[in-house]
């Protein structure tokens, strides 16, 4: 199964304004973009570009691929992403700044994707020989929960397994790409207010005792270290962003 490419259209939002939070520089050294900043009027740009007509107002939280957005705004919904890097599709419903800035902006949906670097199962026992990286995984930890508190009636946050569900509660649900059609395996947990969890869509024989095309024998991930590793494996598939569009749009 394949995302369909869109065409890139360059337009400004907004300019940003570089911040200096001890948290955004460390993820910014890490390969994560740019250090938060402040979104110049941001406020005033959504409400000179909201839709006319039905459909919901949905924000698309630390997306730049667009995969997300677009899902939804091909159900008629005003959907925008945001994120410290510009959109690769150079899209125009695209914030770059810091999305705690837009969190008041009367959204009817959020699906939030906040940086796992510090976050996942995976990287946190280094955390015990690095005790600055202890103090990034708490600030993390600070910003999921900011996400979840925000004043949205209908929010759906994912994460890789890790220490959310330890520290902050336990998912409401754990999808695998293999559900909604593609040949990859990567356990998602989803933390979901207002929403049902997803049913599958198209699931693949073999369940989870199959090998699946992104792993290795031995079950490993097969993209080799690089510095853009963290960003192919930060892209959402189409078949789940487009199941979350018809579920929960």
């Amino acid at each position: 199964m394949s995302c369909p490419r869109r065409r890139r259209e360059r337009v400004e939002i907004a300019p940003r304004r570089e911040g200096t939070e001890r948290f955004a520089a460390n993820s910014a050294a890490e390969g994560l973009g740019q250090p938060w900043g402040k979104l110049n009027q941001l406020s005033g740009a959504l409400g000179a570009a909201r839709l006319l007509g039905g459909g919901m107002r949905v924000l698309v939280a630390c997306e730049f691929s667009g995969v997300v957005r677009r899902a939804f705004r091909a159900r008629g919904h005003d959907a925008w992403s945001c994120d410290l890097l510009p959109a690769e599709d150079g899209s125009p419903f695209h914030l770059q700044g810091d999305v705690r800035d837009v969190l008041q902006d009367d959204w009817d949906l959020m699906i939030a994707h906040p940086p796992c670097t510090y976050l996942a199962g995976s990287g946190l026992h280094w955390n015990k020989r690095r005790p600055e990286r202890a103090v990034l995984t708490e600030e993390a930890l600070v910003f999921v929960q900011r996400l979840l508190d925000a004043p949205i009636p209908k929010i759906a946050l994912e994460n890789p397994i890790g220490c959310i569900s330890t520290r902050i509660r336990k998912p409401d649900q754990i999808i695998q790409p293999w559900q909604f059609g593609h040949d990859a395996s990567k356990a998602t947990c989803l933390w979901l207010k207002g929403l049902e969890p997803l049913r599958p869509t198209r699931v693949l024989e073999g369940g989870k005792a199959a090998r699946r095309g992104n792993q290795t024998p031995s079950g490993q991930n097969r993209l080799g270290p690089s510095p853009t590793r963290w960003k192919e494996r930060s892209r959402t598939y189409c078949g789940i962003a487009e199941t979350m569009a018809e579920q929960w749009g």
